[in-house]
């Protein structure tokens, strides 16, 4: 009498003490050498539901449908509550926050790319007009481009202030504040 090879039971058939057909649903994605995964899904979701959500999809998708059940089912056992949401809202607040960071890089980005302005006046012209007497101010020059005039890191400010405001200070105080200056 011929003997047919003796197949040992998947974990499932194992877990529901039943004989494990060839034919068995589970036998591919849950080994014997696996225990705890199977587990975990007949838990949290039951054997016929998993059975009927791996007969329902075709059979290329059966291994990635049976991991993400694995998966969903420990993070449920881990947190009863909130299960896996909490780590998809973890990874949506992640995906917010690079999305920001790239559209402000790609901002910045565009700033330092766009062509810069020439200044088709004579440097004196513009500062004229802004009421500086010839001396560039620190804003025009660092927007321009250029560095900041020398005059204005060493405490051009003061000078020019003194300067707008002593033809004022001499009508004011009259002819005295006149004949010292």
């Amino acid at each position: 009498m011929a003997s047919s090879p003796t197949r040992a039971p998947c974990a499932a058939c194992k877990y529901l003490r039943r004989k494990c057909v060839p034919t068995c649903v589970f036998a591919p994605y849950f080994p014997q050498d696996r225990p705890g995964r199977f587990t975990c899904v007949h838990r949290i979701f039951g054997a016929s539901n998993v059975s009927k959500i791996l007969n329902d999809l075709d059979p290329v998708h059966h291994r990635r449908a049976a991991d993400s059940l694995v998966y969903e089912a420990q993070l449920r056992l881990h947190d009863p509550v909130y299960g896996c949401v909490w780590l998809m809202a973890l990874l949506q607040e992640i995906l917010q926050d690079v999305n920001q960071r790239i559209h402000g890089a790609k901002t910045k980005l565009t700033a330092l790319t766009q062509p810069r302005r020439a200044i088709s006046q004579p440097p004196g012209a513009a500062n004229t007009a802004a009421g500086y007497r010839g001396e560039a101010h620190h804003g025009d020059a660092v927007a321009a481009g250029g560095a900041r005039p020398r005059d204005v890191r060493r405490g051009g400010r003061r000078r020019r202030r003194r300067a707008i405001l002593k033809p004022a200070d001499t009508a004011d105080h009259g002819g005295a504040a006149a004949a010292a200056a």
